[in-house]
């Protein structure tokens, strides 16, 4: 099995492969494939090696969009998950164990 951080490289044609195997499948030859440990490409991100250490900093996720216009259904429970109404052009995934109300449901909406 593979291990983090290995690659397999076949020294007759330099193929790399993801695990060891007795032959190369891309030049055919037998017992070629040896492991190297895969270095990280220059600027990589590397982890950190103290927890004092400063991490990622997020931007907030206000928008300066308006709220989209919302088509009030009715049902008002169904309203507040819907977040105050449907979206036209949404699409909503309702799903739930046989028998639980979900085409009662859409037919009251």
């Amino acid at each position: 099995m593979a291990r983090d951080g290995a690659i397999y490289v076949c020294q007759s044609c330099g193929a790399v492969h993801g695990k060891w195997s007795g032959q190369c499948s891309a030049c055919g030859q037998w017992n070629s494939i040896v492991e190297e440990s895969r270095a990280a490409p220059p600027g990589a991100l590397k982890p950190a090696s103290s927890s004092r250490t400063r991490g990622l900093t997020f931007e907030t996720l206000q928008s300066e969009n308006p709220e989209p216009p919302r088509i009030i259904t009715g049902v008002a429970e169904f309203d507040r998950v819907c977040g105050g109404g449907v979206v036209p052009g949404s699409a909503i995934l309702l799903s739930g164990d046989p028998g639980v109300g979900k085409s009662t449901l859409l037919l009251d909406v």
